[in-house]
C-alpha cells in the first residue's frame, strides 16, 4: 500500500530558563559572547528539546532577540561537539545586523584543529561545494550540487605522536558558513579532524591523544557593533580536554597562540 499526505511541521515547546552554566566572554547592551563547552547543542531542535544553550543563556536573565522563539538571541551556531564562542543578540534590530553582517562575510571566525598528517603548505584554501551526503543523510560530504564553501587554514605546529601518526595543529577561518564545513573540507582533502568519528578523525590518533570528541574549538571571534560599527575583538583559550591532547602530542600549547 501506499499512503500520501503532508505532515506538519514539528513543534517544540517555547524553551525554559535552565541554570547551566555558561562563560560569557563579552557583554554590552545589545551584544553577547559566549564561550559553548563542548557536548552543549546551541538550540532547541527534535530530540534536544531542553538544556541547550538557549535554555542556558535563558538562564543569564537578560534580554534576547526574538523572545518567544525556539532560538532567542541566535546569530550562528557551532556543532554539539565543537567549542568555543558564539555570538548573542540582545535585541531584534542587533540580531538583523548581525546576522546580515555575518553574510556579508564581515564577521570573522577562527577555529584551532587538529588534523591527520602534515599540511602541504604552511597556508592555504580549501574550496569545494557541500551538500547532504547522499547515503549517510545526517552527515555532510563534498557534492558536485552542494553550496559553495571556502575554508582557509594557516599550519601552526606539527608533531609525530607515538601511536598516533603525524598530526598538525592548524588555525581555520571560515569565508563561508556551511554546515559541518570544516570537518567535511579537512576530511575531503586527506586532514580528517582527530576525533572527529563521524568524517575519519577516529582510530589510532583519536586513542593515542585521549579525545572523545573533535579537536575543534572556535577560538577568535571579530565582528562589527550593532551600534557604530567598531570591530569587537573576543579571543577564548582552548579548554583542557584539547590543551590535554596537545600535550600528548608534544605541541606547547604556546603554538595554539593563533
Amino acid at each position: 500500500q501506499v499512503l500520501e499526505g503532508e505532515l506538519p511541521p514539528a513543534t517544540l515547546p517555547p524553551p525554559e530558563a535552565e541554570a547551566i552554566p555558561i562563560d560569557v566572554r563579552y557583554e554590552d547592551e545589545r551584544v553577547l559572547v559566549v564561550s559553548k563547552p563542548a557536548g552543549l547543542v546551541t538550540h532547541p531542535a527534535a530530540g534536544h528539546v531542553r538544556h541547550t544553550l538557549v535554555n542556558a543563556l535563558l538562564g543569564l536573565g537578560v534580554p534576547l532577540a526574538g523572545a518567544g522563539s525556539t532560538r532567542p538571541g541566535i546569530v550562528h551556531r557551532l556543532d554539539k561537539d565543537t567549542s568555543g564562542l558564539l555570538l548573542v543578540a540582545k535585541d531584534d534590530a542587533a540580531q538583523r545586523y548581525l546576522v546580515s553582517a555575518l553574510r556579508a562575510r564581515a564577521v570573522t571566525r577562527r577555529y584551532f584543529a587538529l588534523v591527520r598528517g602534515t599540511m602541504p603548505a604552511p597556508t592555504g584554501t580549501l574550496e569545494a561545494p557541500i551538500g547532504r551526503d547522499p547515503v549517510h543523510r545526517r552527515r555532510m560530504a563534498v557534492v558536485a550540487h552542494g553550496r559553495h564553501a571556502v575554508t582557509h587554514y594557516r599550519a601552526l605546529a606539527a608533531a609525530s605522536p607515538a601511536g598516533a601518526g603525524p598530526v598538525s595543529l592548524i588555525e581555520v577561518t571560515l569565508q563561508t558558513g556551511r554546515t559541518h564545513q570544516i570537518r567535511v573540507h579537512l576530511a575531503h582533502f586527506g586532514h580528517p579532524v582527530i576525533g572527529d568519528r563521524a568524517y575519519g578523525g577516529g582510530g589510532d590518533a583519536s586513542a593515542a591523544l585521549g579525545l572523545v570528541r573533535p579537536f575543534l574549538h572556535a577560538h577568535r571571534l571579530a565582528f562589527p557593533h550593532p551600534s557604530d560599527g567598531r570591530r569587537i575583538e573576543v579571543g577564548d583559550r582552548i579548554p583542557a580536554d584539547l590543551r590535554s591532547a596537545l600535550e600528548k602530542a608534544g605541541i606547547p600549547e604556546e603554538g595554539a597562540s593563533g
